[in-house]
């Protein structure tokens, strides 16, 4: 009885490590455009919090995505050891980088579950924006925002699928579509 009153913590304790020993080995992410750092984790008995970093490095600067992390610790009948809920918050910079895509006001949702062999699955979902693409000019974007998977195994292969049906580009001048 006891040992199942404690696996919630032990659970926590072992995703803990987990997650931050995963944000500084992770194969899909090339330090030199990529970096994430997890700077805070509050361990619960079924449900942990943790917030992140991801910096993002182009054109000899650095942008940073804040990101919030709720984890569900509570092992499923489908091999599912844990589920990480994660949310932009805010970014420093990317704002100006892409004014109309700001993590602040439009939905993106990322889920990824961790299976007891080692495997994880992420999806992605961000809505659909449009809008001026600089204040003050008259250049226009739409995009109709997207959904996709990836897959990670403990050897590091990696397997994705991004979907994103309308991306178009608009000024007084020229129009982009995708």
């Amino acid at each position: 009885f006891l040992g199942a009153v404690g696996a919630p913590k032990v659970s926590g304790l072992m995703l803990e490590q987990y997650f931050r020993e995963s944000a500084g080995s992770l194969p899909v992410l090339n330090e030199q455009l990529l970096h994430w750092e997890v700077t805070s984790f509050e361990r619960g008995w079924f449900e942990s919090r943790a917030e992140s970093v991801l910096t993002i490095r182009l054109d000899d600067e650095s942008h940073r995505v804040y990101l919030q992390h709720q984890i569900q610790q509570i092992p499923g009948l489908d091999g599912r050891h844990a589920r990480v809920y994660t949310t932009p918050v805010s970014s420093e910079s990317l704002g100006p980088l892409v004014p109309w895509l700001n993590p602040n006001q439009e939905s993106i949702e990322i889920v990824t579950t961790l299976m007891l062999n080692g495997k994880t699955r992420s999806s992605i979902r961000v809505d659909g924006v449009e809008g001026k693409v600089n204040p003050g000019s008259s250049s226009w974007g739409e995009w109709s925002g997207l959904n996709g998977f990836f897959d990670t195994a403990p050897d590091g292969r990696v397997h994705f699928s991004i979907h994103s049906p309308f991306f178009m580009l608009s000024d007084e001048n020229r129009r982009l579509e995708a």
